[in-house]
């Protein structure tokens, strides 16, 4: 018998065949170190919210268990938070790090709901603890300014049969000895992006309706589920805007969309020093840092790779801040001293580098002169490709600098670092203050630089594309 818990019941929720492989199918496509990191940064979370909410709700309940392990037949509730009273009966806490509860918390605190039921327990009354997002830490934390109570039974009693054939339902499939048959669809990235996705489409043609610049994800899908998953078929169904157009004659004649007049216009504002240069912020659901709010964008890395001059050599510096600190003024004062002070600042996307300088300066008045001098000399690096002005066949209809970085160049994929993403580098920034070991932390720590180090390359390797292409 296979126990259906938390993790398992939510997983089943988003998609049968997930929870299936995670139960007796293959391992997931995740890299076992991303994943860890991840998992262990939102468990640590997780804990340090909960204990807040026990410590917030102790007007209301004399006395709350934590992590209370409940269980019927083949089923098993870790409940966040409850108060077991005099007679039996229960009170139940949900915590979670959002601002407000979520469709699968509820269902969630629908399924203890169910096992007591099941054990004929009562439930009297059921709430979930979020966070508000307009707090900002000033002083000491203040816990009836952060949280907030919300009751939900209503909601968990509109979806009890719901719940039940939900749990019916698991059941069976975790008996089943072949793995379900379903496609590819919305549930493979709600609540969560799937670890399975890569697997499941497999079979998707390449290129395919997904790869359809600026297509909604839901005409996309739509599309797929009508049988026009191959590129081609799918464009016949639509009316291609000028971009859309533009990409069609790239893929369906393997011709290159090279737009020099447009490229050589745009490189003519660039100038001597050349910085290359890439941010990295951590967001904290519960702020660790003075005047900072819930979900806060916190600047604690960047990568810079640089040209003095025309003709010189590939150089490089980075920052990366103390783990037990706040990272804003080291973070801004290592900007203002590498930047210099002439020459164009390059990042990919680069709303998020200058509203962060802009941030900084208003934080810091004595560097908000020095700061904003380097905000006006950003340019956009995006922004050809974005127009589409340089456009490859193997962009595949995407603008991440990583799939433009890939189509480029066959050296330094992403996939084989460890950390690859800006979500993954922010939870494991976050998780550093917590870690003992040393070896660990120096290894984290490297990860770190690697992967913002990899940014930096990749952008190099995209100009370089860009020069290349006008002089051909």
């Amino acid at each position: 018998m296979i126990l259906i818990q938390n993790d398992s019941f939510l997983t089943g929720l988003q998609c049968h065949k997930k929870i299936w492989l995670s139960q007796k199918g293959s391992k997931s496509s995740f890299s076992k170190d991303h994943i860890y990191h991840l998992e262990a940064c939102e468990d640590i979370e997780h804990k340090e919210m909960i204990e807040h909410a026990k410590t917030y709700l102790s007007d209301r309940y004399d006395s709350l268990e934590i992590a209370h392990t409940i269980k019927y037949s083949n089923l098993e509730g870790l409940i966040d938070l409850c108060q077991i009273h005099d007679d039996g009966s229960y009170s139940l806490v949900i915590v979670k790090t959002s601002l407000r509860p979520r469709r699968h918390h509820i269902r969630l605190m629908g399924f203890w709901h169910a096992i007591l039921t099941a054990k004929k327990i009562r439930v009297r009354d059921m709430i979930s603890i979020n966070l508000k997002g307009n707090y900002t830490l000033v002083g000491e934390l203040n816990l009836d300014e952060l949280l907030h109570l919300t009751p939900i039974d209503k909601d968990v009693f509109k979806s009890a049969s719901s719940i039940q054939d939900v749990i019916s339902t698991l059941s069976h499939v975790l008996e089943l000895e072949t793995c379900p048959n379903i496609d590819i669809g919305f549930h493979c990235d709600s609540p969560h992006e799937c670890s399975y996705f890569k697997q499941c489409s497999s079979s998707v043609p390449c290129p395919s309706v997904f790869d359809i610049f600026g297509l909604p994800k839901k005409t996309k899908y739509s599309l797929y589920r009508r049988g026009y998953a191959r590129y081609e078929d799918a464009l016949k169904k639509i009316t291609p805007d000028t971009v859309q157009s533009k990409q069609a004659e790239a893929e369906l004649q393997g011709k290159a969309i090279i737009n020099k007049p447009q490229i050589s216009d745009y490189l003519a504002h660039f100038k001597f020093p050349l910085y290359f240069i890439d941010f990295e912020a951590v967001q904290f659901s519960i702020p660790k840092y003075q005047d900072t709010k819930p979900f806060q964008q916190v600047p604690f890395q960047y990568s810079m790779h640089y040209f003095n001059y025309d003709g010189d050599e590939l150089r490089h510096c980075d920052f990366l801040a103390k783990s037990n600190e706040d990272p804003r003024r080291p973070f801004a004062e290592a900007l203002v001293k590498n930047l210099g002070k002439k020459g164009t600042i390059l990042a990919f996307n680069s709303h998020f580098e200058t509203q962060t300088i802009a941030a900084m300066a208003e934080l810091f008045p004595d560097l908000a002169e020095k700061l904003m001098n380097l905000q006006k000399r950003f340019i956009d690096l995006a922004t050809p490709f974005n127009n589409m002005d340089y456009y490859v066949k193997d962009m595949r209809g995407k603008r991440s600098i990583k799939a433009l970085f890939h189509a480029v160049t066959d050296d330094m994929p992403y996939t084989e670092l460890p950390i690859m993403n800006g979500e993954a580098a922010s939870k494991v920034y976050g998780l550093l203050s917590t870690i003992k070991n040393d070896d660990e932390k120096i290894q984290i720590k490297a990860d770190l630089l690697r992967y913002c180090h990899m940014d930096t390359i990749a952008m190099v390797r995209l100009w370089q594309n860009l020069v290349l292409a006008i002089l051909n």
